[in-house]
């Protein structure tokens, strides 16, 4: 089934396996070395970017450094990692430099071999969808460092090299924006119509001439001479539009009226307010150097679109701006009070396109139908429209067949020759985000799902569904779930129980547990609820501690999908956690039958059978896991010297307990057990000394302060016991004030 639509049986990544016992501390002893790691981020679908970690600080299985996106415009973050957590992970929290981005959250697969492997989730399958490994320094040869650090200058020198640091200061957030929009309001000697003549570079690949009149800010007029070949482009309020003269084509597309001021042309002045104006809301303020110029640096966003905005401390006028589609950078000489621009560098992930202006000739005299296409080329897209409508939608229906193939690659190629063809059918866009979503490329989604949508006439509440699940995949839930609310918004028959599905997933993946609750009841109340939704319910109610309300939710999951292993085992969680310890065998059991390769099934029947009692058959179990697992496991060696402990055999009991406390050295709970065995054998002092131990990592359990004082009280220990004693009741211990009163009530002497 589809894999966007249809979401993994371990929806939330819980665990399938019962834990009896809490561990009440967990500190991982792995150390990740300091220095620079170098490797790639891989994603399923092979593409991959060069990265490099640099760890400056590890001590105690935590860490901190800067993860580098070189070919990622230049982007560096900082990280901060946490090996003592039950998945390691880390994560990125702020800019150090480059374009504004989403941070991610990463997963640690291993570390040895000075070799750190880890990991990136899709959280719609909580599968893998893309794999970092990177290699120590220390074991790289001296010419592969060299050859990284050729690399790294390669896209300094494409991207430019950004140092900045925040600022917080209030005061000096609103100058910045006052004096930068005091500039664009004053800077009046671009607002008559003018001339540039230079060159045009698209690097390491062609050159050209350039020639270009403006009527700022909605009228530009652009003519390259390539090779011999004439291209032209324009725009104005109703169009954007270019022609070549080689293909003799035109394409026009139509000028929203929202975005005018928006789009404005960034030739002579930022449209940073404009943007303000239209919602953009100011993410942080920074200062520093771009290029080697002193700069402020302004970052605003709305929704996923973030735009960074460089201005020169010197005179505020704009030397950089970032845009998701790439980043544009300015170069002004100031010649008297003016500023003349001479040079624009638009910068792609793939390409560098520079326009040099060689000459600016203000105060022309232009004719407005310069701006627009000419007759003759409008004739071309009449001719062009008549022979290709038909053509675009043949491009569209391959497109569809590749699709249902499967062939998304394929199929994204013919929905780009329908759109080629025909820029104004909704259906094609969102034909072609669709595919994206397939590919995992989430931002092109969301672009074609918006062009679709300001495209289409029709019900959106499917676009808005799509352009939610984009949203959804990049882990921006909060966008996410407006996207989620306004196709169950627009959904009247409340029928479509896919749009409640995300929109639940995503106010749980925000955390946002009692929202996600309603929605997800509401997919289980659905006439065509399938056994996903009452799973997903029955496990949201099981983790809230309902665990009888979530039975009969898990009754239905079995009963639709009676041959599913996985259920069969969540059912009896379900079971076992409200007590129901006779039933929740039976599941365990089924569970078993239908697939005995699975460690958990026999270590949740293991669980169950010690506690109906049934000792022999709760060993039985606990061995067949330790017999199935890869490597040794502390856990199940605990349950094994706890279980032995039971049956009364305590040379058994003891040697698991060893075996367990050898393997993880911080868990309470092993040294209280075999505290007790001890103390069960007459080995008081070592009772005593697990004891000690217990109490070292856990200071609060009563429980054990009161046991420790009972075996000092029988080695007449008489202050140590009291003090126990005194200890166990300050943390809730009823019994032990009892002894305090018998034997307790004496003087120092």
């Amino acid at each position: 089934m589809n894999k966007l639509y249809y979401l993994g049986l371990i929806l939330f990544g819980l665990s399938t396996s019962i834990t009896l016992s809490q561990e009440k501390t967990d500190l991982s002893k792995t150390i990740i070395k300091e220095g620079n790691w170098h490797g790639e981020f891989i994603y399923n679908s092979g593409l991959s970017f060069p990265i490099s970690i640099e760890v400056e600080k590890s001590k105690k299985g935590k860490f901190s450094g800067t993860l580098y996106w070189y070919n990622y415009f230049n982007t560096k973050t900082k990280i901060s990692g946490d090996l003592t957590k039950k998945q390691p992970e880390f994560h990125e929290y702020e800019l150090e430099f480059g374009k504004a981005m989403n941070f991610g959250d990463y997963f640690i697969e291993s570390v040895k071999n000075d070799t750190l492997i880890a990991y990136s989730t899709n959280d719609d399958t909580n599968q893998k969808d893309a794999t970092f490994r990177l290699i120590h320094e220390s074991k790289i040869d001296q010419e592969a460092l060299t050859q990284i650090e050729k690399n790294i200058q390669v896209n300094v020198d494409k991207f430019g090299t950004q140092e900045f640091s925040f600022i917080k200061n209030e005061k000096l957030q609103q100058e910045v924006l006052d004096k930068t929009k005091a500039v664009a309001l004053a800077d009046t000697s671009y607002s008559k119509p003018f001339r540039v003549v230079g060159s045009v570079t698209q690097e390491n690949q062609f050159s050209g001439e350039l020639e270009g009149y403006f009527k700022l800010p909605n009228y530009t007029y652009l003519k390259f001479r390539i090779m011999g070949i004439e291209v032209m482009s324009g725009k104005n309020p109703m169009e954007s539009w270019t022609y070549s003269s080689i293909e003799n084509k035109l394409t026009v597309n139509a000028t929203e009226k929202d975005t005018e001021s928006e789009e404005s042309s960034p030739i002579m002045k930022s449209n940073l307010h404009d943007l303000i104006e239209k919602g953009y809301k100011v993410r942080n303020f920074g200062e520093g150097k771009v290029n080697g110029e002193d700069c402020y640096r302004v970052v605003i966003e709305k929704g996923m679109d973030y735009r960074g905005f460089y201005f020169s401390k010197d005179n505020f006028f704009p030397l950089r701006e970032e845009k998701e589609s790439g980043i544009n950078e300015y170069k002004l000489r100031m010649e008297d009070v003016t500023p003349i621009m001479e040079e624009i560098v638009q910068i792609g992930m793939k390409d560098k396109f520079i326009m040099t202006f060689d000459s600016v000739f203000r105060n022309q005299e232009v004719d407005t139908l310069l701006f627009y296409p000419t007759e003759a080329m409008l004739a071309v897209k009449v001719k062009q429209e008549n022979s290709q409508v038909k053509g675009a939608d043949y491009f569209n229906d391959k497109g569809i067949a590749f699709f249902k193939q499967g062939d998304y690659e394929k199929a994204k190629a013919e929905f780009d020759n329908a759109i080629n063809i025909n820029r104004n059918n909704s259906t094609y866009f969102s034909n072609r985000g669709r595919t994206n979503l397939e590919l995992s490329n989430f931002y092109e989604a969301i672009s074609d799902f918006n062009q679709s949508n300001q495209l289409s006439e029709g019900p959106k509440e499917e676009l808005h569904y799509y352009l939610g699940l984009a949203k959804f995949n990049l882990k921006d839930y909060n966008n996410a779930i407006v996207d989620f609310n306004r196709a169950v918004k627009e959904d009247t028959a409340h029928l479509n129980r896919k749009f409640y599905n995300y929109l639940a997933l995503s106010y749980y993946n925000s955390n946002q547990k009692d929202s996600a609750m309603v929605y997800f009841e509401v997919c289980a109340n659905q006439e065509d609820a399938i056994a996903m939704d009452y799973y997903n319910y029955g496990y949201l109610l099981r983790g809230s501690e309902e665990y009888e309300k979530s039975i009969p939710y898990f009754q239905k999951v079995t009963d639709l999908e009676p041959e599913n292993d996985h259920y069969k085992n969540h059912f009896g969680i379900s079971l076992y956690a409200a007590g129901r310890f006779d039933e929740a065998r039976v599941q365990f059991k089924q569970a078993i039958s239908l697939n005995p390769n699975v460690v958990d099934y026999y270590n949740n029947l293991g669980d169950v059978y010690y506690q109906l009692d049934s000792i022999n058959n709760a060993l039985v179990n606990y061995q067949k896991v330790e017999n199935l697992i890869e490597k040794d496991n502390d856990n199940i060696f605990f349950k094994l010297g706890r279980t032995y402990h039971a049956d009364g055999d305590y040379i058994n009991a003891m040697k698991y307990y060893d075996k367990a406390i050898a393997l993880n050295t911080t868990n309470a709970k092993y040294y209280d057990s075999r505290g007790y065995l001890k103390k069960i054998v007459n080995d008081k002092k070592g009772a005593i000394q697990d004891f000690t131990t217990s109490i070292n990592i856990y200071n609060k359990d009563p429980e054990i302060y009161y046991q420790r004082g009972l075996i000092q009280k029988d080695l007449h220990n008489n202050q140590s016991a009291c003090n126990d004693f005194h200890l166990a009741v300050e943390y809730g211990h009823k019994e032990a004030q009892k002894l305090i009163d018998e034997d307790c009530n004496f003087k120092e002497q």
